[in-house]
């Protein structure tokens, strides 16, 4: 394989641990933990194994078939679900940290951040404050890239090598700005495949709640798949242009609070949904 899927994910919910997620924008990238139980599952039967990103980046490694599984945010639920099942499948993760929500209700303490740590997943950066980069000036993106860097290194005590922009929003400097920071890797939301060189950012696969059929198929490199998915992220990247991140995630946001009742006949706004993606 020359190529490497990278997927990505946010937070798991299972009955007993609520998510915490009532934000529609975000709600979409919710799996249950059954869902994501699955999902390894066919990786497993199929042969696949899991690497880190620096794995990968390793010259001498053999990709094989090989998935790279990520995590944004720093939801609890990293450490309560998807940690215990991905070493029930022998598979390993990075987890991305937002560092300022460390510790604030439904997201992962310092001690879980360790203990992913010492089940030999890795950990990279998401930001200090969840902004996204591209709405920032460069000063302050300096700030978010540095600061949730030595957060994560005093907490672990080992160099944190990569980071994942929030929002997959990012300027043409930002991945410059992440090396200058000392980051190896620059996580993207742009859903191709990583061919390791030649490209200065990693892309990944964003894995929605029902998405099963779609992970099969990218880990599967399907052509028609990998096709459709780029089309459908060059269209939507071209149209967030367009609006500014404001107006695209208020206009967003509005959408998926009415689309579960529309088909029903009874389409009402949520008003007191806020929405990010």
């Amino acid at each position: 394989m020359v190529a490497v899927p990278v997927l990505m994910y946010h937070a798991l919910e299972a009955p007993g641990h609520a998510s915490g997620i009532d934000d529609p924008g975000e709600g979409v990238y919710l799996l249950q933990a059954e869902e994501f139980r699955a999902q390894m599952d066919f990786l497993k039967r199929e042969g696949y194994h899991t690497l880190l990103l620096d794995e990968v980046l390793s010259e001498n490694l053999p990709f094989g078939k090989a998935v790279v599984l990520t995590f944004d945010d720093g939801h609890d639920s990293n450490y309560h679900l998807a940690l215990p099942i991905l070493q029930e499948y022998g598979f390993r993760a990075e987890f991305f940290i937002t560092t300022d929500w460390i510790g604030t209700p439904h997201y992962l303490t310092m001690a879980q951040v360790r203990a992913l740590g010492r089940g030999g997943m890795g950990i990279g950066s998401h930001a200090a404050s969840h902004r996204l980069l591209s709405d920032l000036p460069a000063v302050e993106q300096e700030r978010e890239l540095g600061h949730s860097k030595r957060v994560l290194e005093e907490i672990l005590d080992r160099e944190i090598l990569f980071f994942s922009a929030p929002g997959g929003r990012f300027d043409a400097g930002s991945a410059a700005r992440a090396e200058k920071a000392g980051y190896r890797g620059f996580c993207t939301s742009r859903p191709f495949l990583w061919h390791r060189r030649g490209e200065g950012t990693i892309p990944r696969f964003a894995v929605r709640g029902g998405d099963t059929a779609l992970v099969k198929d990218v880990v599967r490199q399907r052509g028609r798949t990998l096709l459709e998915v780029g089309v459908t992220y060059q269209l939507l990247n071209g149209v967030k242009r367009l609006m500014g991140n404001g107006l695209y995630n208020r206009l967003r946001s509005m959408a998926l609070a009415v689309r579960p009742t529309l088909a029903t006949g009874e389409a009402q706004s949520n008003p007191e949904g806020t929405g990010a993606e």
